[in-house]
């Protein structure tokens, strides 16, 4: 009987156990194969377990160090560090991350988190129906949806790297056995976007807008989220028609309605079910999802409110400085920007002109006489209405439907409490959007994808030469090019990283 290190087969046992968090004490450092297939995927709770590793998968590639944070925000602008290893991030689009390579450069997560869709999807497939059951939906509708989630968490996966490096190696075959591995190189990025496009669309095929269990609506992916994907993805190619058809598909729907002006903080507290939540990634404490803060680079963003400083006037690891955050917050319309909500609600004043952001502080004490301890467990929102609503207002305006784009914008300008866009046309249009998006979705992992997708780059990205290469890329980790020789470096990283 064959054996298989425990790399290659730790995502069944995940499934098996049904999450990251409690699997540990249970793995060996060998996993007999052969016989592992007759004793799972043999039930619906099987596939259940599956879909809920996969998850798992997906909180520690994404959450991983800040990941979201790192990629997504810190090469936008808003916000600065001390450290050392990630300031340079911020100050010249510096992506060398010493400590930090397994998180930023390493996609290792990511095709664990794809393997499993795959098996996910294939056995699944396998699985008999009379071997599902559902309570509000048929039996067929049931499985449909557990494959449907390992097709969108496969898109996002997809999505999240070619956005991060640009072409990625496609491996959508399911790997159960040593020998199954091949070598592969880089796929162009244009082929990796039609595959993940195609995924996204058997997603929303296939899942529906509720659950079968409400309690799983923004936990787990449905066709809202789906729809989301695919709204983002169109917009990301520049194919705005689809985009806005897609947009409207989730705005019109009539399941998402934007939180009201006086409770926009529980969008980012533990369990809100809040109704402009579409998908989010959970931290509970209760269900041993939450981060120990003692310190470490790895609590998801809890350090970067102040929470776990005993000095609640110092900044966190990551933090905005005053006259930044004026600049993005203040244009013709607000001039005192303590008058826009989001600002009053997200933003805490720290010392030295410094704010720290509090869209991540639903934090549990765990504090004992000797120690002072806490907890994160704020989730990480992925797609919201507010968000939908202003890519949509994106399309419109590149669609030159710019009176159409200012009335869905300030759909959110008013929730916020702010006076609404007027007189904006062209570029200058299409550049308040983004700044829109910046002080709608800070803090969200968005908005340096928002200025790449807009090619309003951040102030560090100037030269025309590291444009035509895509400097904008991060450089991929070293080890990968030393166990495949078919890889290439991100062409502006070679002989620099």
């Amino acid at each position: 009987m064959k054996r298989i290190k425990l790399s290659l087969y730790s995502l069944l046992l995940i499934g098996i156990l049904g999450s990251l968090s409690s699997c540990k004490k249970y793995l060996d450092n060998e996993v007999k194969n052969g016989t592992y297939d007759n004793v799972f995927w043999n039930s619906q709770q099987d596939v259940e377990g599956a879909v809920n590793g996969a998850y798992g998968l997906y909180r520690t590639a994404i959450q991983n160090k800040n990941t979201f944070f790192i990629w997504g925000d810190m090469p936008a602008g808003m916000y600065t560090t001390e450290s050392s290893y990630l300031k340079p991030v911020v100050e010249s689009g510096s992506f060398q991350t010493p400590y930090y390579e397994d998180a930023c450069h390493d996609w290792t997560n990511w095709y664990r988190l794809i393997n499993q869709c795959n098996l996910i999807i294939e056995k699944a497939g396998q699985l008999p129906l009379e071997k599902y059951r559902g309570t509000t939906y048929s039996a067929q509708q049931v499985k449909n949806a557990y494959i449907g989630e390992a097709y969108f968490l496969r898109a996002l996966a997809y999505f999240t790297m070619v956005r991060v490096w640009g072409d990625v190696p496609v491996q959508n075959t399911a790997i159960s056995a040593a020998e199954q591995i091949k070598l592969i190189a880089r796929s162009p990025q244009d082929s990796v976007m039609n595959l993940l496009t195609a995924d996204a669309q058997m997603a929303s095929s296939m899942l529906q807008w509720k659950q079968d269990n409400t309690g799983k609506n923004i936990i787990h992916a449905g066709k809202g989220a789906a729809l989301s994907l695919l709204t983002h993805v169109t917009a990301w190619r520049h194919k705005y028609d689809q985009s806005l058809v897609y947009a409207d598909s989730v705005i019109n729907q009539g399941i998402y309605s934007l939180e009201s002006s006086a409770t926009m903080d529980r969008l980012f507290k533990a369990g809100s079910q809040s109704p402009e939540l579409i998908f989010e990634v959970t931290n509970s404490d209760a269900d041993g999802e939450s981060n120990a803060g003692a310190g470490g680079f790895e609590i998801p963003m809890a350090q970067a409110t102040g929470a776990m400083s005993l000095d609640q006037t110092a900044p966190g690891l990551y933090y905005s400085n005053s006259d930044v955050v004026t600049s993005f917050f203040k244009n013709k319309e607000v001039d005192d920007i303590n008058t826009d909500l989001r600002f009053k609600t997200f933003f805490s004043p720290k010392s030295n002109d410094r704010y720290g952001i509090l869209k991540y502080s639903s934090t549990v004490e765990k504090s004992t006489s000797s120690s002072y301890y806490f907890k994160d467990q704020s989730p990480t929102v992925i797609f919201r209405l507010a968000d939908i609503l202003l890519l949509k207002a994106e399309a419109q305006a590149n669609l030159g439907q710019e009176g159409a784009a200012l009335i869905t914008a300030n759909l959110v300008r008013a929730r916020a409490g702010v006076p609404p866009l007027a007189d904006y046309a062209g570029q200058l249009l299409k550049r308040e959007l983004l700044a829109e998006r910046f002080r709608e979705l800070t803090g969200e992992g968005q908005n340096y994808y928002d200025q790449v997708r807009t090619k309003f780059y951040p102030i560090w990205l100037t030269s025309a030469d590291r444009i035509s290469k895509q400097g904008w890329l991060w450089p991929i980790t070293k080890s990968v090019f030393n166990n495949n020789p078919m890889m290439t470096q991100n062409e502006w990283w070679k002989g620099k990283y």
